[in-house]
């Protein structure tokens, strides 16, 4: 089952909307910078807002 997840920057206050299948292991990717080319990939302190 997909899950639609909001996940915030904490340190500019920004969000971005995506879908998943496993909500931790994407935001625990997200935060190690997993997605070269991403919008994520500026940060490392993603913290899950809405799934």
């Amino acid at each position: 089952m997909h899950f639609l997840n909001i996940i915030h920057r904490v340190t500019l206050n920004k969000f971005y909307v995506g879908e998943t299948i496993d909500i931790q292991n994407r935001i625990n990717k997200n935060n190690k910078h997993s997605f070269n080319k991403s919008f994520t990939k500026a940060a490392d302190d993603w913290k899950l807002a809405l799934a």
